[in-house]
């Protein structure tokens, strides 16, 4: 008979698992914390929001990094993380977007 052997190249893919505040003003700007596993202190490390919707994410530790909202139709979406800007997460988080509401002076 004979071997056959197959070797997969399995890149380190970041693992969220808590983004606080999870609600945010639809308005964007708002900075939020994600914690999990495998955050890597690279410049091309990276928050998307929706599936399309990149943001440069700033790395605090393995397993915790910070990111700015870009702005987003009201609702429920997802935020993946990337160590190279290419690659996301497997794991996605729901992040719902609020219609911001502006505050009169009394």
């Amino acid at each position: 008979g004979f071997s056959v052997s197959a070797r997969l190249q399995v890149r380190d893919l970041p693992v969220p698992t808590l983004v606080l505040p999870s609600s945010v003003p639809d308005a964007g700007g708002a900075t939020v914390t994600v914690t999990g596993s495998g955050f890597a202190d690279a410049a091309a490390l990276a928050c998307r929001f929706g599936g399309s919707i990149s943001a440069i994410a700033t790395f605090v530790s393995s397993s915790a990094l910070l990111c700015t909202t870009p702005s987003h139709s009201p609702g429920e979406s997802l935020l993946e993380v990337s160590n190279d800007g290419r690659e996301f997460s497997a794991q996605s988080l729901g992040i719902r977007y609020n219609v911001a509401t502006t505050v009169g002076s009394v």
